[in-house]
């Protein structure tokens, strides 16, 4: 369907219309989640976790490569207690031997992430897992829409979350570079030809979401967006 999209191939009459299947996709912050994020499952766990850990400002998302327990798309949690009225509905919800990562993410890059919204999702999992969520660390992974890159605590019923930032042009980034490198040593014998196959639909999937190098990329002009690095951080988090 990607490619179909991509080429302009993907079109249906309803009467005498035709849907314009690549300008609705370019246009749908749902879309551009479940996009990436659905191939982005399909790669090895470590090579998941070292794009993602590599497309994060300041600190990563872990040091290790946990095994993914399971992952769910809009989840559903009580709102009891937050400023929602209805439900809680993060935009993934990851579960790892390690640690719980929930994910928020906009459509475009910049000033659209919401303290109180990440607060809300802290809390409806608070509610979700109850003294279950005690076992376990919880991360808030912020991706589009952020203000700054700074990481964030928050404070509820005696826990904490850690919010981590990242853009989409950080991850896309990060998955040209990891596509690269993967062919250079194409002939090892850890690199699987599935691998090359996803990262390349996900480049095709940010492209038609609207986020593309185009020539710069090809000249590998990478950094832009890059993380940097704080040697006062680590005090910061609570892991």
């Amino acid at each position: 369907m990607l490619h179909a999209i991509l080429l302009n191939k993907a079109g249906r009459s309803l009467g005498n219309n035709e849907v314009n299947w690549r300008q609705l996709f370019s246009a749908s912050e749902d879309s551009l989640t479940s996009t990436i994020f659905g191939n982005l499952f399909y790669l090895p766990t470590n090579l998941f976790w070292d794009i993602l850990n590599e497309s994060c400002y300041k600190v990563p998302l872990t040091k290790s490569n946990p095994k993914i327990i399971s992952f769910e798309f809009w989840p559903h949690w009580s709102a009891i207690e937050s400023y929602n009225s209805n439900f809680i509905e993060p935009d993934i919800f990851i579960r790892t031997e390690e640690f719980d990562l929930i994910v928020e993410a906009k459509k475009y890059d910049y000033n659209q992430q919401s303290f109180n919204q990440w607060r809300n999702e802290f809390q409806g999992y608070l509610n979700e897992f109850g003294e279950e969520s005690t076992k376990k660390k919880v991360i808030l992974l912020a991706i589009g829409g952020i203000n700054n890159e700074i990481p964030e605590n928050i404070e509820l019923n005696a826990r904490t979350l850690t919010v981590i930032k990242c853009r989409w042009m950080n991850l896309l980034s990060e998955i040209k570079q990891t596509l690269d490198r993967l062919r250079k040593n194409s002939n090892a014998p850890n690199i699987s030809d599935n691998s090359l196959i996803i990262l390349e639909d996900i480049i095709k999937g940010f492209e038609i979401h609207g986020y593309s190098f185009g020539s710069w990329l090809e000249q590998g002009n990478f950094n832009m967006h890059k993380k940097i690095t704080h040697p006062n951080l680590s005090s910061f988090f609570k892991f």
